[in-house]
C-alpha cells in the first residue's frame, strides 16, 4: 500500500482491503452488529460491486460500498464513517436501494418481492450525538409503513481486550484513532508546557502502553495459531496506514510511530513474503497441472482470455464462486486474485490495465 498521508480515504481503503485479503474477519462484525452466531469456519462470498440501472439517479454514484457479501443465503453490507456528524445515513438508505434493485424476485405474474440488505455501521469516531441506530420509515402508497433499522457500533466504545476477545480484526488498526489530536491541534499550536506534558504522556501510553500490548496479543495468536503471521503483519500495516493519516499534522508525533510502526511491519517484508507464498502455490498448482495453463508465467493469451470472460461476468454481478463454477475453475483463489484487481477498474473493467497489473512482467516485456 501506498503512502497515505493527507488522504482522507483512507480509512475506507483500510476497510476494504480487511473485508477482501481476509474475508472470514467480517464473520465476527457480523456476529456483534446483528447478534448472529456464524462461525468463522463459515463461507463468505464476496460480493463485488457493479453499476445498476439507476446508478446515475443516485448521488453516491462516485463511491462504492465498503464491504458487500453474503454468509449462506443473506445479503450484507458493511460501511465504516470517519465522520459523526456526516451524511451517511442517507448513503447507506441509497447503497440499500441500489442492491434491492439487483435483487428483486419475482413470485408470479405482476408479483415481486424486494428484500433490503442488511447494513450496519461501524463509527471510528463519535460524539454525544452518534445515534445507536438508523431507522428508516417507508410511507408505501396507500399509507401503509415499513420500517428497518441499521445497526451501529462505535470504535470508541471497545477496548483492546474486547476487540481481541470478540475477534473483531476489522476494528484494531482504528484503535490508534484513540490518540490522534484534536483537528485543531498543529505542531505550533501547543504553547504550553502542560500542553506539551500532556501529548507527551499520550505518546508514552500509546508507543510504550498500547501498541506493545497489541504486538504481544497478535504474536500470541499467531502462536496458537488463531491467526496467521501475514494477518498478524497486515494488521500492523493497516494500523501504520492509518497513523499516517491521523497524525498527518503532528509531525514529531507521526515520526516516533513511523519509527515504531514501521521497525514492526518493515522486519517481515510482509508482501514479499506474501508474493513469495502466492508464486509457491502457482509453481505447485503448475506442477500438478491444476491451473491449466493459466497462472502466472503462462500463455499471454490465456492470460488474456480469462480476465476478459471474467470481467464480463462481474459486470453481470455474479460473485467468485459463482464465475468459477461457471468456468470450471477449481483454484478459487486465483479467480478471487484477478477480481480483487478488477474490482478497482469496475465498472468499465478494462481488460488491459488489469492483466498489465496482474502481469507487469510480461507488460515490461
Amino acid at each position: 500500500m501506498g503512502p497515505v498521508d493527507g488522504n482522507p480515504h483512507v480509512y475506507d481503503n483500510v476497510f476494504k482491503t480487511m473485508s477482501i485479503r481476509v474475508p472470514k474477519w467480517n464473520i465476527p462484525m457480523v456476529n456483534e452488529f446483528f447478534g448472529t452466531h456464524y462461525s468463522m469456519e463459515d463461507e463468505v462470498e464476496y460480493l463485488y460491486n457493479v453499476e445498476t440501472s439507476i446508478f446515475n439517479s443516485f448521488r453516491i454514484k462516485d463511491r462504492l460500498p465498503d464491504s458487500k457479501f453474503k454468509v449462506g443465503d443473506r445479503r450484507y453490507h458493511l460501511e465504516c464513517e470517519s465522520n459523526p456528524n456526516g451524511d451517511i445515513a442517507i448513503r447507506l438508505f441509497e447503497y440499500d436501494w441500489m442492491d434491492a434493485v439487483n435483487f428483486v424476485e419475482r413470485e408470479e405474474a405482476g408479483s415481486y418481492v424486494v428484500r433490503v440488505q442488511n447494513s450496519a455501521l461501524l463509527y471510528l469516531r463519535s460524539n454525544e450525538n452518534t445515534p445507536e441506530q438508523f431507522t428508516y420509515k417507508l410511507v408505501l402508497p396507500g399509507g401503509e409503513e415499513a420500517v428497518y433499522r441499521v445497526p451501529i457500533i462505535k470504535n470508541p466504545d471497545y477496548s483492546l481486550k474486547e476487540i481481541f476477545e470478540k475477534q473483531l480484526y476489522m476494528m484494531l488498526p482504528y484503535y490508534i484513532l484513540k490518540y490522534e489530536p484534536k483537528p485543531e491541534e498543529t505542531e505550533d499550536s501547543i504553547e504550553n508546557e502542560k500542553e506539551k506534558a500532556e501529548a507527551e504522556d499520550r505518546m508514552k501510553e500509546l508507543l510504550g502502553g498500547d501498541l506493545e500490548a497489541i504486538e504481544k496479543e497478535l504474536n500470541r495468536q499467531v502462536k496458537e495459531h488463531i491467526l496467521r503471521e501475514y494477518d498478524k503483519v497486515l494488521l500492523l500495516q493497516l494500523m501504520w496506514d492509518v497513523s499516517k493519516q491521523a497524525f498527518v499534522k503532528r509531525t514529531a508525533m507521526k515520526g516516533r510511530v513511523d519509527e515504531f510502526m514501521g521497525g514492526q511491519v518493515l522486519e517481515y517484508a510482509w508482501e514479499t513474503e506474501y508474493r513469495r507464498q502466492l508464486e509457491e502455490a502457482e509453481d505447485e498448482g503448475r506442477r500438478e497441472g491444476e491451473l491449466k495453463g493459466r497462472t502466472i508465467g503462462s500463455i499471454e493469451g490465456a492470460n488474456r482470455k480469462i480476465i476478459s470472460l471474467i470481467c464480463r461476468k462481474l459486470a453481470k454481478n455474479k460473485s467468485v464462486g459463482m464465475i468459477a463454477e461457471e468456468l470450471e475453475e477449481d483454484d478459487i483463489e486465483y479467480i478471487q486474485r484477478i477480481c480483487e484487481v478488477a474490482e478497482k477498474y469496475a465498472p468499465d473493467y478494462d481488460a488491459d490495465r488489469i492483466y498489465g497489473e496482474l502481469y507487469p512482467e510480461s507488460e515490461a516485456e
